[in-house]
Parts: C-alpha cells; sequence; structure tokens
C-alpha cells in the first residue's frame, strides 16, 4: 500500500470513528442503565401508570434549564477572556456534562471543561476556573435555600437530628477540634511546601495553574452582564423547583 493510500485509510478511519465512538458510547451507557430493569413493567407502567402531561412539562424544564446554564456559563467564558461561544455548543457542552455525570460523578466537569479549551484553543486552566465560578454560583443558591429552610423548618430539623445517630455524628465532626487541627496541619504543609519548592519547574507549573483558575473564577465579581448572569441563575433555579 502506498503512503498516500495509507493516509486517506487513515483519514476515512478517523472519521468513522469521530462518528461511530459517541454512538457506541452512548448505545453502551443505555444498555448499562437498564440491564437490570424488567422492561416489561416498564412498559406497563408507560402504558397505564403515567400521566404524559407531567412528562412533557419535566422535560421542557429540563432542556430548557440546561439550556440557560450554557448560556450563562458562556457569560462567564467571556469575561475571562474566551471569544462568544454558539449557543448550542454551549448547550452540548452542558448536555454532555449531565450524560457523563451518570457514569461517574463529576467526569462530566472535566469532559465539557476540555471540551470547550479544544474547541476555542485556550488555556484549560482558564475554563476549569470559569467551571468552579459556575458551580459556586450554584453553591451560594444552595446556601441561601439551606438557610430559609434552617429558618422555616428548624425545630423539625432539630428534633430530626436529635433523634437519630446521623444528628449525633454531624455535631461531633463539627465540634470535634481534631478535624479543624488536621484542617490548619494540611494546611500549613502545602504552603510550606509551595515557599519552601517555589523554584522548582513542577511548583511553577502548579502556580501558573492555579493563578488561571483563579483568574477564571474571580470573573465572576467584575464581569460584564452580571445583571443578566444573576437573572439566568435564578431562572435555573425556578426550573430546578418546577421538575421538583
Amino acid at each position: 500500500m502506498s503512503e498516500g493510500s495509507a493516509h486517506r485509510l487513515v483519514a476515512v478511519i478517523a472519521r468513522v470513528m469521530k462518528y461511530l465512538l459517541p454512538v457506541a458510547v452512548s448505545a453502551g451507557m443505555v444498555v448499562w442503565l437498564f440491564h437490570k430493569v424488567d422492561i416489561r413493567q416498564i412498559g406497563e407502567i408507560m402504558s397505564s401508570g403515567v400521566d404524559y402531561r407531567y412528562l412533557v412539562a419535566m422535560m421542557v424544564l429540563t432542556v430548557l434549564s440546561h439550556v440557560i446554564r450554557g448560556i450563562r456559563w458562556g457569560i462567564q467564558l467571556r469575561a475571562a477572556g474566551i471569544p462568544r461561544i454558539p449557543v448550542l455548543a454551549e448547550s452540548v457542552s452542558i448536555f454532555g456534562a449531565y450524560a457523563l455525570n451518570l457514569l461517574f460523578p463529576y467526569l462530566g466537569e472535566a469532559w465539557r471543561c476540555v471540551y470547550i479549551s479544544r474547541r476555542e484553543q485556550c488555556k484549560l486552566s482558564t475554563v476549569v476556573g470559569t467551571d468552579i465560578g459556575d458551580r459556586a454560583s450554584d453553591g451560594i443558591m444552595i446556601l441561601m435555600l439551606m438557610l430559609l429552610a434552617l429558618f422555616v423548618a428548624r425545630p423539625y430539623m432539630d428534633r430530626f437530628l436529635d433523634r437519630y445517630p446521623l444528628g449525633e455524628a454531624i455535631d461531633h465532626i463539627t465540634t470535634s477540634g481534631g478535624l479543624w487541627i488536621w484542617i490548619a496541619v494540611v494546611v500549613a504543609l502545602l504552603v510550606a511546601g509551595d515557599y519552601f519548592f517555589r523554584r522548582t519547574a513542577f511548583v511553577k507549573g502548579v502556580n501558573r495553574s492555579l493563578r488561571r483558575i483563579w483568574n477564571g473564577f474571580v470573573v465572576l465579581f467584575h464581569m460584564k452582564g452580571t445583571g443578566i448572569y444573576i437573572v439566568l441563575t435564578f431562572g435555573i433555579w425556578i426550573c430546578y423547583f418546577l421538575d421538583t
């Protein structure tokens, strides 16, 4: 086989794999998810035990929440210096992330960062920083909901924690001095290691990546479009609430 024919064959194989591999992975995920499911029982439930109006509404809300999340992340990416990305690509990054999270927790977060980094030819650490900021926004919303729940349902939660061993375990961990001492020791060792080995290539590379991650995160506080970002954040969580 000539060199030109070999190159063409490799190109054809690469093109086939580009489309065949995602389909194969998707099919494998479906088989894995349903390998212990009684399909006949599912058929009976779907034919007589499902109100499809609620199912369709849930699907619409779920899709909408993912699209909103993609648009919201795009605001952060642009603030970090990454060119505007089409809404379709933003949505694909979120749908792909949630699909892979079904296989392994946080695998989807890594995938969407790599996807955007390769698509836009930008630093992965910068994209990771915006991803951390994206999740930090959700963390703030969760914290607000927790505070609201503590305010509204505090007596019921106190009774739950007093009644079950889980409450005693949580109280012991949070009030134990040993936990905080270990955290302080680990932080001190990391800081000392960074200081004493700061001239090595490895530590310099780690610090550069951490700075990019930090820069990708802090765009939350000085980016354009903060107002629409907040509106989209509430939009995501309103979709979740209506979904529930």
